[in-house]
């Protein structure tokens, strides 16, 4: 036989060899390719599943099938393509330890790709997940930001009902409109009296003696009116007034000379002096013809208008004697 049909035959041999025999019993030592898949397998398990950096791709995945690779058939590259004259010019023996290299590197590269694929689809739940609940926080917060802005709005919504009901709710609609008219009158009255009491407070301010002390004005109307004669702000609490009140006496004594706000300093001669000024102004006064002072000295007014005069020229006020002649 020539050394050509020899080689033939055994290529053949092999192939049909190949075809009866299980793919599992490829390799020639089990062992040593049970070894060198379970040190492929720890290098993997070295690194935990749960690793955060799986949550953001793979790159631990394609970092540890790179690292297998290596480990096991050296830096990555393309196993090598065997031609008809290289198969033809080998031996049996070299032929079949390119079938059981072949065979190891494509089981590893199959259980890797097994492991990419699980990992991959555990990833893409995660992410599943983690998009819905940023959607569902989104959404929350968009509502509570929405929320402070717009106000309730009252829908007057009818709904179709049996005429059986028709009763009640015209029973309830008349009951509605009576309540709103009386909380209308309500309002209004209510109104009504809030501006009698400011004109009354306004009033006060101008006209009203204050007989008592401080402490005796137990009303917020009452120190309304007490800040407001004194001309100081009145939109403030009862204590704010009070103290504001007692700061302004304090610092300005002249009070003391006016009747209005001698009572406010308290004692019985400010009670006296507030009493007489009370009656004073309560009381009009007598203008009638009274005998001069021997000292005062006597005026009489013009009887005509002078050319040089001011049309707006002061006259002595009504308090001066007149005699008659």
């Amino acid at each position: 036989m020539a050394p050509t049909e020899a080689a033939t035959s055994d290529v053949e041999m092999i192939v049909e060899g190949d075809e009866e025999m299980d793919l599992d019993y490829l390799p020639s030592n089990e062992d040593e390719a049970s070894d060198s898949d379970s040190e492929l397998d720890l290098e993997i398990e070295d690194h935990p599943t749960d690793s955060p950096t799986m949550a953001s791709g793979s790159s631990l995945t394609t970092r540890l099938i790179s690292v297998g690779l290596q480990s096991k058939f050296g830096p990555a590259r393309l196993p090598m393509v065997l031609s008809y004259d290289d198969v033809i010019n080998s031996n049996r023996e070299d032929l079949w330890r390119n079938i059981q290299f072949l065979y190891g590197q494509n089981k590893t590269l199959f259980k890797l790709y097994s492991m990419q694929s699980a990992r991959l689809a555990a990833a893409e739940a995660h992410c599943t997940l983690t998009s819905h609940q940023v959607s569902m926080l989104n959404e929350w917060l968009a509502n509570k930001t929405q929320k402070k802005r717009q106000k309730l709005k009252k829908i007057n919504a009818r709904f179709v009902t049996h005429p059986e009901l028709k009763e009640a709710f015209e029973a309830e609609e008349i009951e509605r409109t009576e309540k709103e008219k009386v909380d209308a009158e309500k309002a209004a009255q209510k109104k009504a009296e809030n501006d009698l009491r400011l004109s009354r407070i306004e009033e006060d301010i101008k006209t009203k003696v204050f007989d008592g002390s401080l402490s005796s004005y137990k009303r917020k109307d009452d120190l309304i009116i007490i800040a407001g004669a004194l001309s100081l702000p009145r939109d403030r609490t009862m204590i704010e007034l009070t103290a504001r009140i007692k700061d302004f006496l304090a610092g300005n004594p002249e009070c003391a000379s006016q009747p209005r706000f001698v009572g406010l300093l308290g004692g019985k001669r400010a009670s006296a002096v507030t009493a007489s000024a009370a009656s004073n102004l309560s009381q009009p006064q007598n203008f009638s013809t009274q005998p001069p002072h021997p000292n005062h000295k006597l005026y009489n007014p013009p009887t005509t208008m002078y050319q040089y005069l001011h049309p707006h020229t002061a006259f002595p006020s009504p308090q001066h004697h007149f005699t008659q002649h």
